[in-house]
């Protein structure tokens, strides 16, 4: 009997060095797949998706579906496909200029003639968040389950006044790719949210992604 009870302890011993082992193969793995996102982030030559979009304010809350094409030059395109009555609707900087169409009423606006920004670029592209993230000295990193899924969630202190505190990076561990990019107020209030989906790294864009017939003429 006593043979059995120590053959049981040495058993149970084996069990649970092999467990530590296992728990700490699937730590370094889990690891390696975050860093090697950071770097496809960091490094990546462009990227399209599409995107879920929510913006709260205190005039209310909206909601939108559009695609994001986004190139390390400096170029983007945010293309509105809902709701039906925005359909269409661009906001491109081609490289020179900053742009806005409505394909409903064919009507296109300089918004500049030397280049500038879109006032919404830092809160939904990545390559922003991710600058914050690197050169801040706060930013901070998680592991979190949501709906079952594993997710690193990335947070990077913006200083963008108090609707624009803070900003959350959510990346799918399994997938490999980002999830959710989330914009805080300083109370800690969501007031802007996206959620992509068919993330591409490195997409390759056809020579007229940027540009639109007739909306980049002189």
């Amino acid at each position: 009997m006593n043979k059995f009870f120590k053959m049981l302890k040495y058993f149970n011993i084996i069990l649970a060095v092999g467990g530590v082992a296992f728990i700490c193969a699937c730590s370094g793995e889990s690891a390696e797949k975050k860093a090697d996102v950071k770097e496809k982030i960091t490094s990546m030559s462009g990227y399209s998706c599409d995107a879920e979009i929510n913006v709260k304010s205190n005039k209310g809350e909206n909601s939108y579906s559009a695609r994001i094409s986004w190139e390390k030059s400096g170029k983007y395109k945010i293309e509105t496909e809902s709701p039906e009555i925005l359909k269409g609707n661009v906001i491109l900087f081609d490289g020179k200029g900053l742009w806005q169409y409505n394909p409903n009423i064919e009507s296109k606006i300089s918004l500049s003639k030397t280049g500038g920004d879109f006032d919404g670029k830092s809160k939904i592209f990545i390559s922003e968040f991710m600058k914050s993230y690197l050169s801040g000295s706060d930013s901070s990193e998680e592991e979190v389950l949501f709906d079952g899924k594993k997710y690193d969630v990335l947070l990077a202190n913006v200083g963008g006044g108090k609707y624009f505190a803070y900003q959350k990076l959510w990346i799918d561990v399994d997938e490999g790719v980002p999830f959710r990019l989330q914009t805080f107020d300083d109370k800690n209030n969501t007031v802007f949210s996206a959620d992509f989906s068919d993330f591409k790294f490195d997409a390759d864009f056809s020579e007229d992604e940027f540009l639109i017939p007739g909306l980049n003429a002189d």
